[in-house]
């Protein structure tokens, strides 16, 4: 309708007044518009994910002055709540001195400060360092003593020229593992845990990047919450409704593989219903050179994207 009513107001125009380029340039590019918007002509635009899908893999390094003090910290601060959310803290297996815990769980407006004050109540914090995008998988086990023995393996192990970090969860049958390089994903971990003869239960990857699917809907939205724990591309996928999206058409999807493209997500989730953008916001996670060393570290700080 837009872009007859352009082309209707530039013939009628032309046979009674003449137009002003300006005026005729302006119309042009409304009826461009309108013949760009329709069913036709409709593509997948570029986008980005906006400031409300915010990166969910959001980690933290802790550094205690001895190992009995970060002991302390797993055994009184997992679980523990910080800012409204729940801590999961595991010691780090790979660090030498046993001095270091992992964390995460925590949300986006807690920073290293937060973090070095609620674990002070352990022992003196050394340094406190987040991550904000970075990449790592929980690999679930039958049984406590198969996790601890696949922790120790890993703890050290090179994947692909990095030297994996591993961490066992207090109390249950589960394994976080990180420090691995943008190009590995489930299938390569899967393999690599094979090669060390490890039996692995399940693995989620958590790989600091996510993709936006947008629908036109919200009823096309929550069909595509259906398709949590599908595969794509042969990696298993996770999807979940952006709380902060206004209308519910909003869906956010982790886990799929590095090489999947965003016509490929688009197409995907063409099955649940009308997709009016798919956009893909890669992680650049980085950890300060200090702590990837095991040089001298600052307080605390944030690195990541």
């Amino acid at each position: 309708p837009m872009a007859s009513m352009a082309s209707q107001a530039v013939v009628s125009g032309a046979g009674t007044k003449r137009l002003s380029r300006k005026s005729l340039g302006r119309l042009v590019c409304l009826a461009v518009a309108a013949l760009s918007c329709s069913p036709a002509h409709r593509q997948l635009p570029f986008a980005a994910p906006d400031s409300a899908a915010r990166l969910p893999d959001r980690v933290a390094e802790v550094r205690f002055g001895t190992p009995g003090q970060a002991q302390a910290a797993v055994r009184g601060l997992h679980g523990t709540q910080l800012g409204g959310c729940t801590l999961e803290v595991m010691p780090i297996e790979t660090e030498s001195s046993g001095a270091m815990v992992f964390v995460r769980g925590f949300n986006l407006d807690t920073d290293w400060q937060d973090l070095t004050k609620h674990f002070e109540s352990a022992g003196e914090v050394a340094f406190a360092n987040i991550c904000t995008a970075v990449r790592c998988c929980e690999l679930k086990f039958d049984s406590a003593t198969d996790a601890e023995a696949a922790a120790a393996k890993l703890s050290g192990a090179e994947l692909s020229g990095d030297k994996l970090k591993a961490a066992l969860s207090p109390g249950q049958q589960k394994v976080v593992v990180w420090n691995f390089g943008g190009k590995t994903d489930r299938s390569a971990l899967l393999r690599h845990a094979k090669s060390l003869d490890i039996k692995i239960q399940d693995v989620t990857l958590h790989t600091g990047t996510q993709a936006e699917v947008r629908f036109e809907h919200p009823a096309e939205a929550q069909k595509a919450l259906q398709m949590d724990g599908s595969e794509l591309d042969g990696e298993q996928i996770q999807v979940t409704l952006d709380e902060k999206s206004p209308d519910k058409t909003k869906v956010i999807v982790r886990g799929f593989s590095h090489t999947t493209s965003r016509q490929a997500i688009g197409d995907y989730f063409e099955q649940a219903g009308t997709v009016a953008y798919a956009g893909i916001k890669r992680a650049r996670p980085r950890w300060p050179k200090h702590q990837r060393n095991g040089g001298g570290a600052p307080r605390g700080g944030e690195y990541g994207m």
